[in-house]
């Protein structure tokens, strides 16, 4: 699991097969087949830029990254100087909120995430963080 957790190829993947990302790292995904067959498809090569952002920066979020992906129906390449959702690009508060669900709610619920969110929005008037890390574990988001 932790070798796919950090796999570029699985990661492309996933993604290639509209994969939903709470399920990216479970053994059905792991170990499929198809998923399995375009990993092998996939090269990982350096950049040198980026090697030498990486040198200079020491900051992962701030690496420039380039995808070139090779079909029979042509050729697409996308480049980025900066990763979405670091600091130099975060997220917008929807972008982060659909994130927290799409993750959340496949472990704790529609309803157990919303308590989530609700106890986050007011952490600064709680006396205590006890009823948010109950809300954190499944089946303990009615406390």
């Amino acid at each position: 699991m932790v070798d796919a957790q950090f796999s570029v190829p699985h990661a492309v993947a996933m993604t290639l097969l509209d994969r939903p990302r709470p399920e990216w790292w479970q053994a059905t995904n792991r170990e499929d087949p198809a998923v399995l067959a375009l990993m092998d498809r996939v090269t990982v090569e350096a950049d040198p830029e980026a090697q030498a952002a990486w040198e200079t920066l020491r900051h992962s979020a701030r690496i420039p990254v380039a995808v070139v992906v090779e079909a029979t129906a042509g050729k697409l390449e996308r480049a980025r100087r900066h990763a979405r959702g670091g600091a130099d690009e975060p997220l917008t508060d929807d972008e982060v909120e659909r994130k927290f669900r799409e993750l959340a709610e496949p472990v704790l619920g529609a309803p157990g995430a919303a308590r989530v969110r609700d106890l986050v929005d007011k952490l600064d008037t709680l006396d205590t963080v006890a009823p948010l890390t109950a809300a954190l574990t499944p089946g303990g988001a009615s406390s």
